[in-house]
């Protein structure tokens, strides 16, 4: 996990330098893992069809991961799983301690407002800025 002004300096130079990707500290996202059915029922079941347990991380631009929490029902999105995560004890200590300086003024891609996410089509197609964005984002 970065812990000075310059392995986050690095990390933003990654983003911009490898994925054309300027004043980005990181990224959030979250994977189904497969898992055996449990006794517990159809709360594991996701839209895909199958049950998993939902996995959180954040990474930087070589895709190393940070940190990472796993445990939460697949029936649940990506979004409230994030939404719970902040503020579960380690993981909102953690990302707002990483929030501030010196990522002030970059951005980690994710689904909150003050971050960045995709746009999404609204019934019109996106303008060749929008899709360039979306691209590199994902």
């Amino acid at each position: 996990m970065p812990s000075s002004h310059e392995e986050w300096e690095t990390i933003s130079n990654g983003f911009r330098n490898r994925w054309n990707f300027p004043l980005c500290c990181g990224v959030i996202d979250g994977k189904h893992v497969l898992i055996n059915a449990p006794d517990e029922g159809s709360e594991y079941y996701n839209y895909k069809g199958f049950n998993t347990l939902v996995l959180m991380e954040f990474a930087d631009y070589k895709y190393c991961v940070s940190y990472f929490e796993v445990g939460e029902k697949g029936s649940e999105s990506d979004g409230r799983v994030f939404q719970k995560l902040l503020t579960f004890e380690t993981f909102g200590e953690w990302i707002a301690s990483h929030w501030k300086l010196p990522c002030w003024g970059r951005c980690i891609p994710t689904l909150k407002h003050y971050l960045m996410k995709a746009y999404k089509n609204y019934n019109r197609p996106l303008t060749q800025e929008e899709s360039i964005f979306k691209y590199r984002l994902s």
